[in-house]
């Protein structure tokens, strides 16, 4: 019956016994063995550790197990990930690329101190999971490259023990893959998906690291006094470079959907710091939300500031000055009535250019609320704008403003050369011009919609003025609205109307008055030109066409022919 395979064989007549032969073939070589009887080891030797000692087939099925279930068991199954190109890995390779806290002792019950083996964890791998529970610990050290990252932020638990820093960022040369780079470096940090409870001064020290591309996400990082106010002189998340090396530049940081609660301070960036994000954080009952100094491309967009503690701030602006900061579609809402809080802070006078303000939402109460919304304390740059800003005129409503409140008569907030306003859809083009202190008495000048254009001045019921000034503040000419309007020149015998070369055709008057005067007080006829006019109270005679002589009590007019004033 050579070539039959087992599943042909005709059934037995009778069972097999105790003593009965069963064919067993192993490495082409075909053995008999008895049926309850023993496998001798020599005949079982492609097992993943070697030969098996066992004597029965039990035996060496509890030998295999207990290799598999072995710390390098997992170096004995292989895995392949699907798709084309996918090359075979053990299970073991596949499983470290996560590192988790557990996998170094840590327990997570809110007892134990789990620092060693997070610490462990952190030293050796560059992903590192925090699985669910409450992690105590005194510090960390987080090295360049490494993302820490829990199951979520309610779930994964770091709570700090220390009087310190909490976590702490270290960047050396030999964590730069590639050695090059003296201000920007390709390390980064990245924390995911975890709640940190700090203990003491600071959560997260980020400075003095030469790193690039740090993020941080969906992480909460709440001081342990939070709901009793905020603990003084802590910060979330800090980032001090002083005193500034080449070897300490942190570049391209970002901070998207943090929740930050229970510090003085939110988030400080201090000497030379550049390019920070600040996206979706919210902060509450913090005293400093932001603080600056030294800082340059600083871009904080759709975040909410929230807090009752007195005096608080929005945004602090150093004494190191810094430029290029955007805070775009934030809200504020600071609402200790009792004290005095603000959205942007200068006081500390630092020397910032371009800070754009786009947006914005503001709840600011203070002074008992006697005095709300209060946006800046300290002097506003000159490059302070803020855009989309609504304004409550007591005339127009609440209208659309663009505010510069550092522009001044000597730094004036320019335009673009060419600006037009109106002849849309809105209608005639139209500049206001507001009055200090007042909504009622605004002047515009205005297209009239035909071919004009109108000049209106503000009129308080029976005094409207125009002034034409030189920019020395001199009035030239002077239009009074009075009973009887009139122009008038800015000081007596101070203006003429047209010159010799550019002369009036026809003057149409219904009144023409001149005002007497002296015949000594005339200018020299030869100065002032032919056909010139005035009038006289004291000349000596009156025949026409007579040269004028004073000294006499005769009102007559008199002109000049170039030479002489004579009478008529």
């Amino acid at each position: 019956m050579a070539g039959t395979k087992i599943s042909e064989l005709p059934a037995a007549s009778t069972p097999l016994a105790g003593t009965e032969l069963l064919a067993v073939v192993q490495g082409g070589v075909t053995k008999q063995v008895a049926v309850g009887g023993t496998i001798p080891a020599s005949q079982i030797v492609n097992t993943p550790s070697g030969t098996v000692a066992a004597t029965t087939v039990q035996g060496a099925i509890n030998e295999i197990v207990s290799d598999l279930a072995a710390s390098s068991g997992t170096s004995l199954v292989g895995f392949l990930q699907s798709g084309t190109g996918a090359t075979a890995r053990t299970a073991q390779a596949k499983l470290r690329d996560v590192v988790s806290v557990k996998d170094f002792g840590a327990v997570g019950d809110g007892v134990t101190d789990d620092t060693a083996a997070i610490q462990a964890a952190l030293n050796v791998g560059q992903s590192v999971y925090i699985p669910p529970g409450t992690y105590l610990f005194s510090t960390l050290t987080v090295y360049g490259n490494t993302r820490l990252f829990g199951a979520s932020t309610r779930t994964a638990i770091l709570k700090h023990t220390g009087a310190g820093v909490a976590v702490t960022c270290s960047f050396t040369a030999a964590d730069n893959p590639d050695g090059r780079g003296v201000y920007i470096d390709t390390g980064w940090f990245i924390f995911q998906d975890f709640e940190l409870m700090v203990n003491g001064t600071v959560g997260f020290n980020v400075g003095k690291t030469r790193s690039t591309y740090t993020n941080w996400e969906r992480v909460y990082i709440r001081h342990r006094q939070d709901g009793s106010g905020y603990f003084a002189g802590s910060t979330a998340i800090n980032c001090d470079n002083s005193p500034w090396a080449a070897t300490y530049s942190t570049y391209i940081e970002k901070l998207n959907n943090v929740f930050i609660r229970g510090f003085e301070n939110g988030v400080n960036l201090n000497d030379t710091v550049n390019s920070w994000e600040l996206n979706r954080v919210y902060m509450i009952e913090v005293k400093n939300q932001i603080v600056l100094n030294g800082s340059t491309g600083i871009n904080v967009a759709g975040c909410y500031f929230e807090s009752g503690i007195a005096a608080a701030k929005g945004v602090v602006f150093g004494s190191s000055g810094g430029n290029n900061v955007t805070i775009t579609a934030c809200s504020f809402e600071l609402t200790n009535v009792a004290a005095t809080q603000y959205a942007y802070d200068f006081s500390a006078g630092g020397a910032w250019t371009t800070v754009t303000v786009i947006n914005n939402k503001y709840l600011i109460q203070g002074d008992g609320n006697a005095v709300n919304n209060r946006r800046i304390t300290g002097t506003a740059p000159t490059s302070f704008v803020e855009l989309n800003r609504t304004y409550t005129s007591a005339t127009y409503g609440d209208i659309p403003m663009l505010w510069a409140p550092g522009a001044s008569s000597t730094k004036p907030f320019q335009q673009p050369n060419y600006s037009r306003l109106g002849g849309i859809v809105g209608g005639n083009g139209r500049v206001l011009f507001g009055r200090s202190g007042t909504d009622a008495s605004d002047a515009w000048i205005e297209n009239d919609g035909t071919y004009g254009v109108n000049f209106v001045a503000p009129s308080n019921g029976s005094v409207v003025d125009f002034n034409w000034k030189a920019n020395d503040g001199t009035v030239h000419l002077k239009y009074q609205g009075y009973t009887t309007p009139q122009f008038s020149a800015g000081s007596d015998n101070s203006i003429s109307l047209g010159t010799a070369s550019k002369r009036w055709t026809t003057v149409y008057s219904v009144n023409a008055k001149f005002t007497p005067v002296t015949v000594a007080s005339l200018p020299a006829a030869a100065t002032i030109g032919a056909g010139a006019k005035a009038f006289v109270s004291d000349a000596n005679a009156t025949t026409f066409a007579s040269v004028v002589a004073g000294g006499g009590a005769n009102n007559v007019p008199v002109y000049s022919d170039g030479t002489n004033w004579r009478i008529g």
